[in-house]
C-alpha cells in the first residue's frame, strides 16, 4: 500500500475538525425530517491513498491546539480524511474521491474494499485533475435535491479560483479548504518586490483576479538624495493576507467563518488557514454555528 508521507501535528488537527463537522452535518440530515428530503454527498477532491505515513514521534510539545486529540490519536494518525469520512456513524448517500495519482487512487480503492465493503456502491473514485473534475461535476449535477460537503486539501496552491466559484454557485455545498498561507502564498508574495510573471499568474489563478496586488504599496523612499526611484514593497502582514483571503471567499459564498483556524508548525509559525464557507442560505446559520463551536476556542491571532 503506497502510503503518502506528508504533514505533521497540524494534519491531525485539520482532520479532527473535519471529522467533527461531518459528524454534526450527517446527524442533522438523519434526525431532521425536512433535511432527509435531500440526498447527501461528501467530496474529497485531493483524496490521496487513504492513509499517510508518519514519523514514529512527532513534536507536539508546542502545539496547544487540540493537544489531547493529538495525544490520543498518535496510533491512528495514519488514516486520511477519506477513511475518516467513511467511518462516520451516519453515512452520506454518496462519496466522491478525486486523486490524480493512479497508484494512490488504487490504494484508496483497495482500502475501501478491505474496510468498507458495505459502502462500495456509494463510493466513486475519479482519477485526474481535481479542478477540472470538480468543476465539471458541480456544473452537471442537479442541486435542487442535493446537499453536501466538499473538502479541499490541495498539494500546495493547486486549487483554482474557478473551482471555488463553481462550488459556491451550486448553493448546496459547504466547503472546508486548507489554504497554504506560510508555505505557499507568503513565499510567492515577495516582500521586496512585486512577484515575477510566473508567480503572479499562480497568485491570480488562486485568488481569481489580480486584486492581490493591493497587498503591495508603491512609494518613493525618503532619502538623502533627490529624484529617488519608486519602489514597490509588500506592506501586508500575514494577518492582512489571511483577511484578504477570507474576503475573497465572501465574494462567492453565502457565509464564511471568521476568523479561520490557523495551523502552526512546531516553531509556532503559521503554515495554513483552515477555512470554512457555506453555500446554502438556509443552512448558513447552522453550519457556521457548528464550525464555530468546533474551532472557536482554538482560534488565535496570527
Amino acid at each position: 500500500m503506497p502510503d503518502q508521507r506528508f504533514g505533521g501535528p497540524w494534519t491531525d488537527i485539520k482532520q479532527n475538525v473535519l471529522e467533527k463537522y461531518l459528524r454534526a452535518y450527517t446527524q442533522i440530515f438523519k434526525s431532521n425530517p425536512k433535511a432527509r428530503y435531500y440526498r447527501t454527498v461528501y467530496v474529497d477532491a485531493f483524496a490521496g491513498s487513504g492513509f499517510r505515513a508518519v514519523r514514529q514521534k512527532e513534536n507536539v510539545s508546542r502545539q496547544g491546539l487540540f493537544f489531547e486529540v493529538l495525544k490520543q490519536r498518535e496510533q491512528e494518525a495514519r488514516k486520511g480524511s477519506a477513511m475518516l469520512a467513511l467511518e462516520l456513524p451516519n453515512k452520506f448517500d454518496a462519496y466522491i474521491f478525486i486523486e490524480r495519482k493512479p497508484e494512490y487512487a488504487q490504494s484508496l480503492r483497495n482500502a475501501i474494499r478491505a474496510n468498507h465493503q458495505n459502502l462500495l456502491t456509494s463510493c466513486t473514485i475519479r482519477e485526474g485533475d481535481a479542478n477540472e473534475l470538480l468543476q465539471r461535476w458541480c456544473r452537471d449535477e442537479d442541486w435542487r435535491r442535493q446537499r453536501g460537503v466538499v473538502f479541499l486539501d490541495p498539494y500546495g496552491m493547486d486549487v483554482e479560483w474557478n473551482t471555488i466559484k463553481v462550488i459556491a454557485r451550486t448553493r448546496a455545498l459547504d466547503m472546508w479548504v486548507l489554504v497554504p498561507l506560510g508555505i505557499g502564498i507568503n513565499r510567492l508574495l515577495q516582500k521586496d518586490r512585486m512577484p515575477g510573471p510566473g508567480w503572479s499568474r499562480r497568485l491570480t489563478r488562486f485568488f481569481g483576479d489580480d486584486s492581490w496586488k493591493t497587498l503591495y504599496s508603491t512609494f518613493i523612499p525618503r532619502g538623502l538624495f533627490e529624484n529617488e526611484a519608486e519602489v514597490t514593497r509588500r506592506t501586508a502582514r500575514s494577518a492582512d493576507i489571511a483577511q484578504y483571503t477570507i474576503d475573497r471567499f465572501k465574494t462567492e459564498f453565502v457565509a464564511v467563518l471568521e476568523p479561520p483556524l490557523v495551523l502552526r508548525n512546531s516553531t509556532n509559525s503559521p503554515m495554513f488557514l483552515l477555512c470554512f464557507a457555506v453555500g446554502n442560505r438556509v443552512g448558513a446559520k447552522a453550519g457556521l454555528k457548528i464550525a464555530r463551536d468546533i474551532i472557536g476556542g482554538s482560534v488565535r491571532p496570527i
